[in-house]
């Protein structure tokens, strides 16, 4: 390898380098994006089904159920998404900006 063709190497394993250390730093803060509504409700979720993994479902407190739903309504409170509406009746969610969200009626 002559001394300029190991240089041209050197400046592009360089700017190889630099190119995954930004990625990685990217990736990292992507990660760190995740809210402690949905880091709880996806550790309750876990708990509950190893409980049925290692029990069944005849041990499931309602309490654990409970805690389940709270976590939800909060992830649902963070997050901004709403009741989709199906015929005057709540069911699934989506986004707030989904033209099926639910909208309030304004009275006046």
């Amino acid at each position: 390898m002559t001394e300029n063709a190991f240089i041209k190497w050197i400046k592009d394993e360089a700017k190889d380098y630099e190119r995954r250390k930004k990625a990685m730093a990217k990736k990292k803060e992507e990660k760190s994006q995740i809210s402690d509504g949905v880091l709880k409700l996806v550790n309750i979720t876990k708990e509950l089904t190893r409980q049925i993994d290692e029990s069944g479902i005849r041990y499931i407190t309602y309490d654990e159920i409970h805690k389940v739903k709270d976590a939800i309504d909060i992830v649902v409170d963070e997050s901004g998404i709403q009741y989709i509406t199906y015929d005057e009746i709540h069911s699934d969610y989506v986004r707030a900006d989904d033209p099926k969200a639910f909208k309030e009626e304004e009275n006046g």
